[in-house]
């Protein structure tokens, strides 16, 4: 039986579309040293913040998701994608803004190997009648829900104004917030518990990225210091470390095999919402996090389910 209750756990963040092309390299090409990918399929799958709401739904979760989408073929089709994935989705659509696209070509190997990404976005900030918009999408779904999740991937989505919304409303509804962004953490103070990875704690302070305990765990220490909450940094091979109450506990990670690591930050930070909802302390869900992130990446499109548990 997994360890997870069937909670409604309120998503925001940045949609996305992931977009994969298969094929096979068998020479060079001769206008450039770069190989030729001769292709054979494709597949597109729900990336960015979606990837949270989609990994708590295969936990057993009732994921509410708020995004922004483009006026686009690609915001269609990402809505469409959620619906198919049991993810209740409130996504406000911007009038001449791009849907967020990541296509990835890759060599069908065992495992697959990428070749190279093209990203297909737009970063500039959400207009205010979208920020009205997913505000008000965050108030009518909040009082049904018993977990916040940021999740900013520096899109444009997560305004000042749009995460000040979220905390203040969280707080007065008593409703605690896990927050995991790409850069500017201080921008959540009064969250619940942030998850950086070691990478993004460094540049928070203007540090060269180290994932080095002795560079890690004191910059951690002062984060959580700054935010007044606990922290968890993801640390890839090296696991993760919880940060409470300052002491630090450094959990192992314990992959056999690493296959594609694309998403394994989400499905972390799914993982740890659902031991969150489900009354689990955060030394246990950080092991549980780390244990279900070694079984993710040991496949070709990183996946995690309550049946791994």
């Amino acid at each position: 039986m997994p360890p997870f209750k069937k909670a409604r756990i309120l998503v925001i963040g940045d949609a996305m579309v992931d977009r994969y092309l298969y094929g096979t390299v068998d020479r060079m090409c001769p206008e450039a040293s770069v190989p030729v990918l001769s292709f054979k399929s494709e597949e597109r799958h729900i990336g960015g913040a979606g990837l949270v709401a989609v990994s708590l739904a295969s936990l057993g979760c009732e994921p509410v998701f708020v995004s922004v989408v483009g006026g686009d073929d690609e915001g269609k089709e990402l809505a469409s994608m959620l619906r198919k994935a049991n993810v209740a989705a409130h996504l406000s659509t911007e009038k001449g803004r791009k849907t967020t696209v990541k296509t990835r070509f890759m060599k069908s190997n065992h495992p697959p190997k990428m070749l190279l990404r093209v990203d297909a976005e737009e970063t500039q900030p959400i207009n205010a009648a979208t920020e009205e918009a997913v505000i008000n999408s965050v108030k009518a779904n909040l009082p049904t829900c018993e977990l916040v999740v940021i999740s900013d991937y520096l899109k444009g989505m997560l305004t000042q104004k749009v995460i000040s919304a979220v905390i203040a409303e969280a707080a007065k509804a008593g409703k605690k917030v896990i927050v995991d962004s790409k850069k500017g953490l201080a921008r959540f103070k009064g969250a619940y518990l942030a998850i950086p990875n070691a990478k993004e704690l460094a540049l928070e302070f203007g540090k060269e990225h180290s994932n080095d305990d002795a560079v890690i765990i004191p910059l951690a220490k002062k984060l959580a210091t700054q935010l007044g909450e606990p922290l968890i940094v993801k640390r890839s091979e090296k696991g993760a470390t919880l940060i409470e109450k300052d002491a630090a506990l450094t959990v192992p990670s314990s992959a056999q095999k690493v296959a594609s690591v694309v998403g394994a930050g989400d499905i972390f930070v799914a993982i740890v919402a659902a031991c969150v909802c489900s009354g689990i302390p955060l030394k246990k869900a950080v092991e549980t996090a780390n244990t279900g992130c070694a079984i993710a990446i040991g496949r070709d499109r990183p996946s995690i389910s309550a049946s791994d548990f």
